[in-house]
């Protein structure tokens, strides 16, 4: 099965490339930067906020895992998490509309999710703001007929680059260095994804 990876570069999106090499499918890796990665499958440099690159990149696809994310705490202009978050999402539903796709596997976050005791999602930051609102879309597209499948994962940690898609790593081996002095938040419940 040929499966367009958008933000195929990214912490996640370079597990989820090697996870369908390793299942015999043929990947094709959707970045600003693909073709510098030096992943498998075919490269595509193009930015997710592009919706004809995305819909160009989808045909003879046959799925699509969205990946593609702005994952940071801040940004000078907050619009460009609207922009990734919201608009690459409706990118990605586009894309599965014009090629036929069979399945999208859309990224969430647990942050877009209320915590346990809590009605409504916490919107602390432009990330969790743009996660909830993506939700929104990926469920009106579920209710809409489109084969949309939604995860929540956790915090994503594991081995690899301490980027912010990796921020546990980072926080752990800030804390191990001696230069980030303790974890914040120790009485918070927090889920984890591997």
């Amino acid at each position: 099965m040929r499966v367009l990876v958008t933000g195929g570069t990214g912490y996640l999106g370079r597990a989820i490339v090697h996870a369908l090499v390793r299942r015999g499918h043929d990947p094709v890796v959707f970045a600003r930067q693909a073709s510098r990665a030096g992943l498998p499958g075919r490269a595509i440099d193009a930015d997710i906020r592009d919706r004809q690159a995305v819909v160009a990149a989808a045909r003879g696809c046959d799925a699509m895992c969205h990946a593609a994310a702005l994952v940071s705490l801040w940004r000078p202009d907050p619009r460009d998490f609207d922009r990734v978050n919201v608009g690459g999402l409706e990118h990605a539903l586009e894309a599965l509309r014009h090629a036929g796709l069979r399945r999208l596997v859309y990224t969430s976050s647990f942050l877009a999710r209320p915590p346990a005791g809590r009605p409504t999602p916490i919107l602390a930051n432009d990330y969790q703001r743009t996660k909830v609102a993506a939700l929104g879309v990926a469920r009106r597209a579920q209710l809409a007929g489109q084969p949309v499948v939604i995860l929540y994962p956790g915090v994503i940690y594991g081995p690899g680059a301490r980027t912010e898609g990796n921020l546990l790593g980072r926080l752990l081996a800030d804390h191990f260095a001696g230069t980030l002095p303790g974890l914040i938040g120790p009485d918070r419940i927090w889920s984890y994804a591997w």
